[in-house]
């Protein structure tokens, strides 16, 4: 049962955010799930509403007003990815064009597009709809910005699936994961990993590995496998990883993966936070991990100054949080530099 219970939490954690494909950034777009627009079909002054969700975990509100088979996601949570609502003679009505959770497929089109299919939408004359997201890049867009719908053509005989297309732009999409104004993680990002040692109170050493604003770890995280051990040799999963010896030998644990960089901010004028989330579980709790760096001209590209594991606590909190401190000479730009004194202040004043 145990197992059961962490394989289950295993594939939550490990699934998301859903879309994922360097150099593309999804996680802004992804952060919220019920962007909705008016679309006119051609030569109808009716107005059709057009939901969408891409990348996260689906529409909150359902989609359609009839029970399966003709509306599969109906009133149901996050179910539905694209759903197309209109009116007609009966009321309002509605199909959805495709099942959130993972997409079929994503792809690049270009350096500044890429193409997010859904599919098994609701059936349109026993074929299932599909939907195709086109995303390109553009600075004057919002996080999404509608472009056009355009609905499938009846054919006969039918395809295998109706297939609808959502156009789309985004200021966010082509911005690195790692984007704060007025400081470079281009240097940072460059490496595929950092390593550092760390001795714990005990006096025992471990090895920090991370891979901060890239595509992940090249060699995985942990040796025992899911549940336990998500990126057990799985290059690009991990964004920091914790290795310790024991007397069962050596051990490991990812602490956020880089496919879930939550949040990237500037806590001070010389000081960046990343969030990485949906680390390998404590008992049935994700661990997460703050990488905090500050600008040092003194440091290397990264020196490590300190790591700080979670406090364990009954009943366990939503996440265990572990912070890793570095330095770096490469991250601010000219005048944004800290010494180790002011440093060490500004981890007081953060509580470390």
């Amino acid at each position: 049962m145990i197992t059961i219970i962490l394989s289950l939490i295993y594939q939550c954690y490990s699934q998301n955010p859903n879309c994922y494909l360097p150099p593309f950034n999804f996680n802004q777009i992804a952060s919220y799930n019920n962007y909705s627009v008016l679309s006119y079909p051609p030569g109808s002054t009716t107005p059709q509403t057009i939901s969408f969700a891409p990348c996260s975990s689906g529409l909150p509100g359902g989609c359609g007003s009839l029970n399966p088979p003709a509306n599969e996601c109906g009133f149901r949570a996050n179910c539905c990815a694209v759903c197309q609502t209109w009116i007609q003679d009966t009321g309002y009505a509605g199909a959805c064009l495709g099942l959130s959770g993972k997409p079929m497929s994503i792809r690049e089109i270009s350096s500044t597009q890429v193409i997010i299919t859904y599919g098994w939408g609701d059936v349109v004359d026993t074929k299932p709809r599909q939907v195709e997201i086109i995303i390109s890049c553009d600075p004057t867009a919002k996080v999404l910005t509608f472009v056009n719908f355009i609905p499938a053509t009846p054919l006969i005989p039918p395809p295998p699936a109706y297939l609808y297309t959502l156009l789309l732009s985004s200021s966010v999409l082509c911005v690195p994961p790692c984007s704060v104004p007025g400081f470079n993680f281009n240097p940072i990002s460059s490496r595929p990993s950092y390593s550092f040692e760390w001795i714990s109170p005990d006096g025992s050493s471990e090895i920090i590995s991370l891979s901060p604003c890239s595509s992940g770890l090249p060699k995985g995280c942990g040796t025992q496998g899911p549940p336990f051990n998500q990126c057990t040799e799985k290059p690009n999963c991990c964004a920091v990883c914790e290795t310790w010896n024991d007397n069962f030998g050596t051990k490991g644990a990812c602490l956020g993966l880089s496919n879930h960089l939550l949040n990237t901010s500037a806590i001070s004028e010389r000081a960046v936070k990343l969030t990485y989330g949906g680390g390998d579980i404590i008992t049935i709790t994700p661990r997460q991990v703050d990488v905090i760096i500050f600008c040092d001209p003194n440091a290397d590209e990264l020196t490590f100054i300190d790591f700080i594991p979670p406090v364990p606590k009954n009943p366990p909190p939503p996440y265990y949080l572990y912070t890793v401190i570095l330095s770096s000479s490469m991250l601010c730009e000219s005048g944004k530099t800290s010494r180790l004194e002011e440093i060490m202040n500004k981890l007081g004043e953060l509580g470390f």
